[in-house]
């Protein structure tokens, strides 16, 4: 049995509804034999999952790992069948469908909200901005802050 020591992404995306998980070195090790082998983007070094139906959409991809002078290299199919990647794969899943969720959950609630009363409250937004911009101008200006200016500047822009 092949477990898996770590299992950190370096990089997340998403993109078509799947989420595409990048690896590198030190963020990926498995333990095989009471050897820890490190990850070594030699080959591939990214699962991508169909969030829908959770399932890993690139199986037939080679993931290297190393120790020493000694190279192990696994499509990710048989990763799936001899470790316990899904235990750690399935939280990073779940974590990324929630968040999407209550993207959507969100826009739908704006959304019912009357045309009317959106841009009212988006016009509303954008005057509280500007107010907050003039009086971190004001504060800058006040307190000689010559930082904090150039910033409000680069934001009134």
């Amino acid at each position: 049995m092949i477990e898996f020591e770590r299992f950190i992404p370096f990089y997340t995306t998403i993109k078509d509804n799947k989420l595409i998980l990048y690896f590198a070195y030190k963020y990926l090790s498995i333990k095989k034999d009471g050897c820890v082998f490190e990850f070594i983007p030699s080959e591939d070094n990214r699962i991508v999952v169909c969030l829908a139906t959770k399932a890993i959409v690139n199986v037939s991809d080679m993931f290297a790992f190393k120790k020493g002078q000694q190279t192990i290299k696994l499509p990710l199919y048989q990763l799936m069948l001899v470790s316990n990647m899904r235990t750690h794969l399935l939280p990073i899943i779940e974590e990324t469908r929630e968040k999407m969720e209550a993207k959507t959950k969100g826009e739908k609630i704006f959304m019912q909200i009357p045309k009317a009363t959106r841009e009212e409250a988006v016009e509303l937004i954008r005057e509280l901005e500007e107010d907050n911009i003039a009086r971190l101008l004001e504060k800058s200006l006040m307190n000689n802050d010559k930082v904090l200016f150039e910033q409000v500047v680069k934001l009134k822009k």
